[in-house]
């Protein structure tokens, strides 16, 4: 920048830098980002299981903005900017109604309350051609599934809250072993033309240690059948690095870094919530599966096995 601000005559007689010599810079910054990213999770992750232990109102709340401020980074990456705020409006009426369904739980009233906000999203869409259909359709389930899946499985009774919590540890544990075992070793991409950074060595290390956090997370709850929950949390481990994967794909195709920057040095809520996103859903499938929707929570978490 210096070169660029003087002319050459000036340059070819100054004797002293215009400025004072500054440390050189890391190659790549990656340590900063690590600083900062730890920075902001020491931050955040006491906010979160506070929020899980309370459970009940709380977590409702908490969930549901989140799901707001997921909403608004949706409609902001995939509308036109003079519509995103119509779109935003009208996909948070979705988001709090499945956060109201989650949490009282019924299951009809929300599939039609759903539906409704549904075509009317698409109507907007259709009205404003600020975005494609298929972007508005997939809006809806994409941010309220969440935030339905993680109230109701928070509202299982007991099991609730040690469901939330081993599905924050897994993806946790599965993102940062990921993130590390990815640097350290490095190797063959995972997804070169999708997510550029990511490689099999760190999917298959954030696989690993996710597998050991809930095998181990079974035996501090002494929960039965601990070998079922590690082979849940192998599962959930790769669900949660598929929805990174989805979530990486949407930022290509908007061609955006992140999502928002409102979380320093992780982007916005759906860059941290990225791998949740699919984890949750696909746990309260399994747990409804198998124990039944009003006991998804101990269905995903206790195996006979």
């Amino acid at each position: 920048m210096a070169v660029w601000l003087y002319p050459p005559a000036v340059k070819a007689i100054s004797t002293k830098p215009t400025t004072s010599p500054q440390p050189a810079p890391s190659a790549d910054g990656k340590g900063s980002v690590v600083a900062v990213r730890i920075g902001s999770a020491a931050v955040l992750a006491p906010v979160a299981l506070a929020a899980v232990w309370y459970g009940g109102l709380p977590f409702a709340v908490f969930v549901t903005l989140a799901g707001f401020l997921m909403a608004w980074e949706w409609c902001r990456m995939v509308f036109a900017a003079e519509h995103s705020r119509s779109q935003t409006i009208l996909l948070s009426g979705a988001v709090l109604i499945a956060a109201m369904s989650g949490y009282v739980a019924p299951l009809p009233s929300y599939i039609l309350s759903l539906a409704a906000f549904w075509a009317a999203t698409v109507a907007l869409a259709w009205y404003h051609r600020g975005g494609g259909l298929g972007w508005a359709l997939a809006g809806v389930p994409y941010i309220c599934l969440p935030v339905f899946a993680l109230i109701a499985l928070r509202s299982d009774g007991h099991y609730g809250v040690l469901c939330v919590l081993w599905l924050l540890i897994v993806i946790w544990t599965t993102d940062s072993s990921a993130f590390f075992a990815g640097r350290s070793i490095g190797g063959a991409k995972l997804a070169p033309s999708i997510s550029p950074k990511k490689t099999w060595s760190g999917a298959i290390g954030g696989l690993i240690a996710a597998t050991i956090a809930g095998y181990a997370f079974a035996l501090l709850a002494q929960l039965p059948g601990p070998l079922g929950v590690a082979i849940m949390s192998a599962g959930i481990s790769v669900v949660g690095q598929i929805g990174d994967l989805i979530e990486s794909a949407l930022k290509r195709r908007f061609d955006v870094k992140d999502s928002s920057n409102l979380i320093p040095g992780h982007g916005g809520v759906l860059d941290r919530l990225d791998s949740l996103i699919t984890a949750s859903v696909a746990a309260l499938i399994i747990g409804a599966l198998h124990r039944g929707y009003a006991h998804a929570a101990q269905g995903t978490l206790i195996w006979s096995w």
